[in-house]
């Protein structure tokens, strides 16, 4: 069990000693930086709580491989992820060595998709999808006929159907459906998990459960005061600094380990078959988007930098910035990438051009950056406002923190 999960042998430890000591909680959050093998790592879980024998990865148990396949009807996925970059990478891993594990790998990708459209989710607010509807069906179909043993592919079908979905994908993630956890979907969860019998477990995955809207993280605290019977709940965040206190009270906390440049190679070498490599899985996945995250790196040290320097008087300088960072491609990185530099200004030396930045500070900067990524992906609202807005509040908070107001 678990073989599928590569340097990442500290918390599958601790998994592997919770499940053979029959301690294993039912509502657990895994936190790590992004890329780091989470949510890999949730369905590996449920796959071997669900099996009917030992839980070896060969297995070939129905339920193990309805969770290798992901079609499993005792599972729920919810919550915004990277979709296109994995699915664009995954197709071209498919493309360039055809074989039925590397199908999988797209099969598998796409399908983390489109188990955000299953209908118990959207119970309710099936109108909801009617722009992405015919999308979502067509590639239902595609993928199930990619499906091994279904029927054989030339390599240059291969790259018609990957072709042909990357504008299904691209324009379903380009809606603010697959991107956010709003509360009728808790609700519907909540339902679903006390209303589907038998002694099978049940499992619900949620990502991105720091950029939760307040009506759904209360829904999702009062499912977790009243965990169901033979359910587990695993939460997945990239910032567990987002999520509240009383959530993270009633959670068994999982971290995941960053994936340093030997780690990263190791994934690329094994799962995307790309060899001698010297990147990272952050720039090799934003890279299918086409973000430079060397650019990223230095327009996050510009904004720190300049706000610290001038204060709100200097915004007019950050014009470019903000008409480059504010599309769609662009906008969730650079807030990522902001986040990952105050999280650096938390180590004991802190400070930049002698000033020194409380704790508090960067925290009130965070919930600025997080309010931000929900606007835009829950509420769809205008990039190039956001961004501005943001660098103006992050800008107005120091200079009254300088000032004692």
């Amino acid at each position: 069990m678990f073989e599928n999960i590569l340097r990442q042998k500290r918390v599958i430890s601790f998994l592997k000693e919770d499940i053979a000591s029959g301690r294993l909680p039912s509502s657990l959050l895994f936190y790590g930086e992004p890329y780091s093998g989470k949510l890999s790592t949730a369905l590996e879980l449920a796959r071997v709580l669900s099996c009917s024998a030992e839980g070896n990865w060969n297995c070939s148990c129905r339920s193990c491989r309805e969770y290798r396949s992901l079609t499993s009807q005792y599972l729920l996925m919810t919550g915004g992820r990277y979709f296109y970059e994995e699915i664009a990478a995954s197709g071209d891993t498919m493309y360039r060595n055809p074989s039925p594990a590397t199908t999988y790998l797209y099969i598998r990708s796409v399908r983390k998709l489109l188990r955000r459209f299953d209908a118990q989710l959207w119970e309710g607010n099936e109108a909801k999808l009617k722009s992405v509807r015919g999308s979502v069906e067509a590639l239902a179909a595609s993928v199930d006929e990619l499906e091994p043993g279904e029927s054989e592919h030339k390599r240059s079908d291969l790259e018609k159907i990957v072709k042909s979905n990357a504008s299904h994908v691209e324009k379903i993630c380009g809606s603010s459906v697959s991107k956010n956890i709003p509360i009728d979907q808790i609700r519907n969860i909540t339902y679903w998990c006390r209303s589907l019998g038998g002694k099978h477990p049940k499992f619900v995955l949620l990502e991105g459960v720091e950029n939760m809207v307040d009506s759904s993280r209360n829904a999702l605290l009062k499912l977790l005061e009243e965990p169901p019977e033979n359910c587990y709940l695993i939460l997945l965040t990239s910032r567990k600094g987002g999520i509240i206190q009383t959530i993270l009270s009633r959670v068994r906390q999982y971290s995941f380990s960053p994936r340093d440049l030997n780690a990263s190679e190791e994934v690329l070498r094994r799962i995307f078959r790309i060899e001698d490599t010297n990147q990272s899985l952050r720039h090799f996945f934003l890279s299918w988007k086409g973000v430079r995250t060397d650019q990223l790196a230095d327009a996050a040290e510009r904004v720190i930098t300049t706000i610290l320097e001038g204060g709100r008087y200097e915004i007019e300088a950050f014009d470019e910035l903000i008409k480059q960072y504010a599309s769609a491609e662009q906008f969730e990185p650079f807030l990522e990438e902001l986040t990952s530099r105050l999280s650096a200004l938390l180590a004991p030396a802190g400070t930049r051009k002698g000033f020194p930045l409380s704790p508090e500070l960067i925290a009130e900067w965070n919930g600025y950056i997080r309010e931000a990524y929900v606007r835009r992906s829950a509420y769809n609202q205008s990039g190039p406002l956001l961004l501005e807005s943001l660098l103006y509040r992050m800008a107005e908070s120091i200079e009254k923190e300088r000032s004692g107001a």
